[in-house]
């Protein structure tokens, strides 16, 4: 019995310095299922013929069907509402501040489709551009869509189709000039009357002189029409909003500097202060063209909602804590799986990070498995008495 004891304590020893050394190797993360191979198309249905499209990347697909920002984006607060999040994107893309090129593009066909061939899954932000047909103009809302599209039924959808949200108006009209005054013509002047011929009188008589006809009076000057007034131009602003629940006043420190961009070139920039009320504004723009702003650079701890509401520019901050440990995630960093030091906002996102703790998750496996071999020696042992 005895040399069964030694042998089992030798087996456990063993057992578990493997254990540790496959603690100490680095890990396979957990894997989701993943969608299966195919290729990847979007269909949008629209009325105006020959308008464009191009879809860009966002985010890949979490293995719980969250968004996993891509590198670009990072900044951006992905826990927004959709349409808020597709426009902030848009606003970035649009100003050329990212160097993201589409992964498609295409144009509607006269029967009223744009096919858009993608190569991988992930999220897409599709965007139109301004287009003129029949006499309206066109302006397509940024939408976001993933892809491949899982229906309500749990199946993958890998061609979806979907019709573009868009607003139309009538193309305007260029108003014509003031038509210029023509300049008045000079009224001849009288003509002189010439002198009588004297007639021969045994006793001549002078002839009265003739008067001298008046000459005109000058023809005044004509009024010169007034010029009509230049339209007034288009005016905007943008304003800053903190969401910390005003915990984190100490952040607000810095400046905040926006820019203003019109058909993606750089038209304005301005300053959010505490001095101004963390406003700006910008007057006398021209009417035509797409005007979107960006946050250069997203102030620390925080991420960046960028929104339009009429004529302001909505910039929202929000704090970017983790919130089982209240701490910001850029204070922190993590081993990943694969021996590589990883910010924890972003292995939270890989699912790597165990929910309310902070741990991480790829080396529960390996724990489970120890747990079950040391569970099975003992009962071994229990046998063996």
């Amino acid at each position: 019995m005895r040399g069964f004891d030694r042998r089992a304590r030798k087996r456990i020893a063993l057992l578990s310095a493997m254990l540790l050394g496959l603690l100490c190797l680095p890990g396979p993360a957990l894997a989701a299922e993943e969608e299966p191979r195919q290729d990847l198309t979007l269909t949008l249905c629209y009325e105006a013929e020959g308008a464009s499209f191009e879809a860009y990347k966002v985010a890949d697909i979490g293995e719980k069907n969250e968004m996993i920002p891509v590198e670009e984006f990072s900044f951006v607060n992905f826990d927004a509402e959709a349409e808020d999040l597709a426009e902030t994107c848009a606003n970035y893309i649009r100003a050329g501040r990212e160097s993201l090129r589409p992964a498609a593009a295409a144009s509607v066909s006269g029967e009223g489709e744009a096919l858009l061939r993608l190569k991988e899954a992930g999220v897409y932000l599709v965007l139109g551009e301004p287009c003129e047909y029949q006499g309206r103009l066109y302006t397509t809302n940024p939408m976001l869509i993933s892809l491949p599209f899982r229906e309500d039924t749990g199946e993958w959808n890998f061609h979806p189709v979907a019709n573009a949200k868009f607003r139309s108006e009538p193309v305007p009209t260029a108003t014509p000039g003031p038509t210029a005054t023509p300049e008045p013509t000079a009224t001849p002047g009288p003509t002189d009357t010439p002198a009588p011929e004297e007639t021969p009188t045994p006793v001549p008589e002078e002839t009265p002189a003739p008067e001298e006809t008046p000459a005109p009076e000058d023809t005044p000057e004509p009024t010169l029409s007034p010029s009509p007034s230049p339209t007034p131009g288009v005016s905007l602003s943008a304003v800053k909003i903190w969401r910390d629940d005003g915990l984190y006043d100490d952040f607000h420190d810095r400046d905040v500097y926006v820019e203003l961009y019109r058909d993606g070139e750089l038209w304005g920039t301005g300053d959010l202060t505490r001095e101004n009320g963390w406003r700006c504004s910008w007057s006398d723009l021209p009417e035509d063209g797409e005007y979107s702003l960006v946050e250069p650079s997203v102030t620390r701890y925080y991420n960046v909602t960028i929104t339009r509401e009429g004529d302001t520019f909505v910039v929202t901050n929000t704090i970017d804590l983790d919130e089982d440990t209240g701490v910001p995630f850029e204070e922190q960093r993590v081993w990943g799986p694969n021996g590589e030091v990883l910010p924890a906002r972003r292995a939270r996102e890989l699912g790597l990070l165990l929910p309310k703790t902070g741990q991480l998750w790829w080396p529960v496996p390996y724990l489970i498995l120890g747990g079950c071999v040391l569970t099975g020696i003992g009962f071994l042992r229990k046998r063996g008495r």
